[in-house]
């Protein structure tokens, strides 16, 4: 059995990128494949390197399109997917030439819909920064997916890590014009996932590029985040009330990283920004304060939240100082 898998790439303005992302999905040992590339509008050469690869691989598919956002260009892909599995790759990213053999095996093996493999965080300068790994493990139940989308974080919040069964997608899209995109489909996904197999490896190769790190400019859209976070608390409240506390926490955490964000601003602060984000926080703390999902919480975030209830500017600071030792 050799089913074909629909590899969707989103792609805009990454011409210095986009050639080592297609060479490596195009070298994949497994060789079924079709690599739906979505040009979304680019304004330099990214559009036409993916023409030159059509031409060359009659597995490439090229769709033009006027930019409407990342969503909305994975969307275009999975309109036209046709395949039995589905893959996405992010246009400044790579992947190890095994990868999707590796990880079909494993779903066929095991019956999951979805596949999970650890990936590398990647500075521009060819550094590794961070490898972050899942550990070897079968979900073999709805029950076991949700406690690891919710609660043990063996379930990452990121679409491209994965290997998916299309049926999944059936009636899924992504959400147009929102940030943190991922966060929303794939709470939506929890609830049609039965089976799921992680993998230690780190097949995916994630490129830190310096405009998407913190530091940039605050603006309204950043708040998306925090409707993410607020969308997977809502839909945890309806379908899985048992984490709801361990939900709470991840919006906590988000406000957070928002304002430490918001603080980095090289623009000046609009103080409706940081009012939402310490109202937000203090709702969600008096619910969490002293419950035992906190108490068992890593302690990272334990300090991380409790600090954060304490002294703002204390928590800002130590943060600074962990991702500098950290790297």
């Amino acid at each position: 059995m050799n089913p074909l898998i629909s590899i969707i790439v989103p792609v805009y303005n990454v011409e210095k990128y986009i050639q080592q992302c297609i060479e490596s999905i195009l070298n994949q040992t497994y060789k079924q494949i079709e690599v739906i590339l979505i040009d979304d509008g680019s304004l330099d050469s990214s559009g036409v390197i993916c023409e030159e690869y059509a031409f060359l691989d009659p597995r490439v598919t090229v769709i033009h399109k006027e930019n409407g956002g990342l969503s909305s260009a994975r969307n275009v892909g999975l309109d036209n997917a046709k395949g039995k599995f589905i893959g996405f790759v992010d246009s400044d990213d790579w992947i190890d030439n095994h990868m999707y053999e590796s990880m079909l095996h494993l779903a066929l093996t095991h019956q999951a819909d979805v596949v999970q493999c650890g990936y590398t965080l990647i500075n521009e300068q060819g550094k590794i920064t961070r490898e972050i790994q899942f550990g070897d493990r079968r979900l073999e139940s709805k029950a076991e997916v949700e406690k690891a989308y919710y609660q043990t974080n063996e379930f990452s919040s990121v679409v491209w890590n994965k290997l998916y069964k299309a049926d999944l997608f059936e009636e899924l899209r992504f959400k147009v014009g929102k940030n943190n995109e991922d966060v929303f489909i794939l709470t939506d996904a929890v609830l049609h996932i039965q089976r799921m197999v992680n993998t230690p490896k780190c097949y995916y190769h994630y490129l830190q590029r310096k405009e998407s790190i913190m530091g940039t400019s605050f603006t309204e859209k950043k708040f998306d985040r925090l409707e993410a976070g607020e969308y997977l608390l809502q839909q945890c409240l309806l379908h899985s009330p048992q984490y709801e506390n361990w939900a709470r926490m991840e919006v906590c955490k988000i406000c957070i990283f928002l304002y430490i964000d918001l603080m980095h601003s090289k623009d000046q602060i609009n103080p409706e920004y940081k009012t939402k984000l310490v109202s937000n926080f203090n709702l969600h703390f008096r619910e969490l304060k002293g419950s035992s999902e906190l108490k068992q919480a890593k302690l990272f975030d334990k300090i991380l939240i409790y600090s954060f209830s304490l002294n703002k500017a204390f928590t800002q600071y130590s943060y600074d100082f962990y991702r500098s030792v950290r790297g």
